[in-house]
């Protein structure tokens, strides 16, 4: 999510309470919430789409807004949201935007494997100018989801923005409880793989 007039970015990572952000800061956007889906009702779950940048979108990466705005970027207060990233990927596999599922391991490992990270989403690929760290240094704030109203509070401060409410949206459905879905080699191999996240919001198993 992107505002030219306030000159904020959001990149939403899936699960990190993106849905209850984008739309408590719907007004003060330019992009547009759409109905992409018979699972998205416009509320809860919905897409989001630039009017401006016809590349972006809900969850575009902090490489493609780059490319929208070239070193103009710089010019922005860019956040987004860190989860445990254990609990995320438990949420993520519960999401309702899969449907109904029923817990498979096979199937939870295989999400597992191909979930993207947190760099993922903040990294921007190399070229002539700029490494991979650059994106993340663009950075303003992280918001813990642990703690994600407080957070939030603290970035509508810093934007001058208030009167709104952060409405708690896209939930999951009734799930397992993280601790039960890891063995030991997946466990080792979730904390390799995002170990940036990990270490950012000094999260444990």
């Amino acid at each position: 999510m992107i505002s030219i007039e306030k000159k904020f970015i959001f990149i939403h990572v899936p699960k990190t309470a993106g849905n209850s952000i984008q739309d408590a800061l719907r007004d003060f956007s330019e992009d547009e919430i759409v109905i992409n889906s018979r699972t998205q009702d416009g509320i809860d779950r919905f897409g989001v789409k630039s009017s401006i940048y016809k590349n972006l979108s809900k969850h575009s990466r902090m490489w493609e807004y780059y490319n929208a705005l070239g070193r103009e970027i710089e010019n922005y207060y860019i956040f987004t949201s860190i989860r445990n990233p254990f609990d995320k990927l438990v949420s993520l596999y519960f999401s309702p935007h899969r449907g109904t599922v029923e817990w498979s391991e096979k199937s939870f490992v295989e999400l597992v494997k191909k979930a993207p990270t947190l760099e993922d989403f903040l990294t921007i690929k190399k070229g002539l100018f700029f490494s991979r760290s650059f994106g993340k240094e663009l950075v303003s704030k992280f918001l813990r989801f642990e703690k994600i109203s407080e957070d939030f509070l603290s970035v509508c401060d810093e934007l001058n923005i208030s009167g709104v409410d952060l409405e708690h949206r896209n939930k999951s459905f009734s799930r397992l409880d993280y601790r039960d879905c890891f063995d030991k080699r997946l466990k080792e191999f979730v904390e390799k793989k995002h170990k940036f996240e990990i270490k950012l919001g000094d999260y444990h198993f």
